[in-house]
């Protein structure tokens, strides 16, 4: 938004000046489209909009992580049924054949 920033990041070069367009296309749709009066209040809001998405965005990951977790908790107590000894569930086999391997 014309404005220039001395930033001082352990990121390198390229990344914080993709983050800095970012941030400004982000300021610029909100001054754009919303009736703020100043560009501090557009970059608020532009900011409440990035921490909301962020949210959104790990909410969906830690979904996507659990279901992942099931799936390869089913799959294991698949793989692991053949081995286990008789009268053993199969939790026990792929719990016991886990401990084995580690």
């Amino acid at each position: 938004m014309g404005q220039r920033l001395t930033v001082r990041s352990e990121e390198d070069k390229q990344h914080v000046q993709s983050v800095a367009r970012y941030l400004d296309e982000q300021i610029r749709r909100v001054a754009e489209t919303q009736t703020t009066k100043t560009m501090v209040q557009a970059a608020l809001v532009a900011a409440l909009n990035i921490a909301s998405d962020y949210w959104k965005l790990q909410h969906q990951q830690q979904e996507v992580d659990k279901a992942v977790s099931r799936m390869v908790r089913r799959m294991a107590i698949e793989i692991a049924e053949p081995f286990g000894t008789k009268g053993e569930a199969p939790q026990a086999a792929c719990d016991r054949i886990s401990s084995d391997l580690y």
